[in-house]
């Protein structure tokens, strides 16, 4: 958003995320959570005293999980289990679904949705343990 210049206010929801399985449900549940996420994030529009002047605009929600050998891989708890989980995507292809949700408000009335959900496969290369764990020690697999 910042590179075509278009100006936003991220708001978390506080929509709990469902624990999605998978299978050919799986599109179907991730696009059920970003709406559910985008409808929230109306209604703080709404509500929530910062954002009562964008009564009007566009709410855009996302969820993306990684499912990798009929799993789905969760957001890793501590440093062990995101070790646990870079080290078996390394050198190995999962795919990586993200459904988005998107809402247009006119002037806090009428408001028209779209949903999505699209899927990728990823092949990650070979990392020798050193790099992930020099990875997992810096935090930025957190968030």
């Amino acid at each position: 958003m910042d590179e075509i210049g278009v100006s936003y206010v991220v708001r978390p929801t506080g929509v709990r995320e469902d624990r999605v399985l998978p299978g050919p449900e799986l599109p179907a549940a991730l696009c059920a959570l970003a709406l559910k996420k985008a409808r929230a994030a109306c209604s703080a529009m709404l509500t929530a005293p910062p954002l009562r002047s964008h009564r009007a605009g566009t709410v855009i929600a996302a969820d993306t999980i990684v499912e990798h050998r009929g799993r789905i891989l969760g957001k890793p708890r501590n440093a062990r289990e995101a070790f646990t989980m870079i080290s078996g995507l390394s050198g190995n292809t999962h795919r990586v679904w993200t459904a988005v949700a998107i809402i247009a408000r006119r002037n806090g009335a009428g408001a028209h949705a779209a949903v999505a959900a699209v899927s990728s496969l990823v092949h990650a290369r070979r990392l020798p343990r050193e790099r992930i764990r020099a990875y997992v020690e810096s935090g930025e697999w957190r968030g």
